[in-house]
């Protein structure tokens, strides 16, 4: 099944050197549209970074610990850890691309700071049929909200048993179609859960 393209972030990033942060942003794939030398608004993959000069107060960037970040929400995480492979967060040197359906990529980034991108979907979720109605659905779908503020999920139409479950997990239907976009060819539904308005 297709993913949409529901992306977003949106952050201002102050760092320490604005002139030498500005290629780390432009190797993840951003493109600068506008600022002046102090002040560097940078778009890409559907979200905005307005990238400031460190000062301080509020904006000192600590040399020992960084406590700014960026959470990047695309489903096109494979495309932005090529581009900055070298950079990726490896705990134990394993990079742990799949954790129940969740796929998350962690990047150093100038100053110490930390670079989240994760798309925000549920892909391929599966309980054994004997394994069904113990909670094992239940338990994976609570580790994925405790992951994400925001989740999306495709399943077919005729899955009623899978609608009723997400549904009353909190998922909202948004979009139904023909299945003309999903690999199946089977009428398909698209849910999404937002833990601002669970």
């Amino acid at each position: 099944m297709s993913i949409p393209e529901t992306v977003g972030a949106f952050a201002i990033v102050p760092h320490n050197d604005l002139p030498a942060a500005i290629p780390f942003w432009e190797r993840l794939g951003f493109t600068r549209v506008g600022g002046d030398a102090h002040y560097v608004i940078m778009t890409g993959w559907g979200c905005e970074v307005n990238l400031t000069q460190a000062g301080s107060g509020p904006w000192r960037v600590p040399e020992e610990h960084n406590p700014f970040g960026v959470f990047i929400r695309t489903p096109e995480v494979d495309a932005i850890a090529a581009l900055v492979d070298d950079l990726i967060i490896r705990p134990g040197g394993v990079l742990r691309h799949r954790e129940w359906g969740l796929y998350e990529v962690w990047i150093a980034g100038p100053d110490g700071m930390l670079v989240r991108v994760r798309p925000g979907w549920i892909d391929q979720m599966y309980v054994l049929p004997q394994a069904q109605g113990r909670g094992a659905g239940t338990a994976l779908l609570d580790f994925a909200k405790s992951r994400s503020e925001s989740l999306s999920l495709w399943t077919f139409q005729r899955n009623a048993g899978a609608r009723r479950f997400y549904e009353r997990h909190g998922f909202a239907a948004i979009e139904v179609t023909d299945g003309s976009g999903n690999e199946e060819q089977e009428a398909d539904v698209l849910y999404r859960w937002n833990e601002i308005v669970r």
